[in-house]
């Protein structure tokens, strides 16, 4: 998708940025296409942990959506697919250790402890 009439074909592995992205080149059709896997290799800790709560605050992600990358996944390498779950059980043990709850995220915390349980030994 671009604009003044020019078409880009937006593919599985592609991220358009809108204009006014912080970068150093600028895109004449107002959109920058940017590769998924130099985005991936790139990140920092940080940045993805910034990612992934954009997407879900803000960004309008849901666990509906969630399934649907869990399926879309379904086609990726077999290897690439138990990486994905082996990092996502990570993420679990990670959120599992949060120490400080209230009503907004204490079920949330619990359900991490349980999967960061079940995923001991993965």
């Amino acid at each position: 998708m671009g604009n003044e009439g020019t078409k880009h074909a937006v593919q599985w592995n592609t991220v358009e940025l809108p204009s006014g992205f912080d970068v150093t080149d600028d895109c004449p059709t107002g959109k920058l296409l940017v590769q998924a896997r130099e985005v991936g290799q790139n990140l920092t800790i940080g940045a993805a942990a910034e990612i992934l709560s954009t997407m879900v605050n803000g960004g309008g992600f849901s666990r509906a959506d969630g399934r649907k990358v869990g399926q879309t996944l379904n086609t990726a390498h077999r290897t690439i697919q138990s990486c994905v779950i082996g990092f996502l059980t990570g993420i679990f043990e990670g959120m599992a250790e949060n120490q400080f709850t209230d009503p907004r995220n204490a079920s949330a915390v619990g359900m991490a402890r349980k999967i960061a349980k079940l995923g001991k030994g993965y």
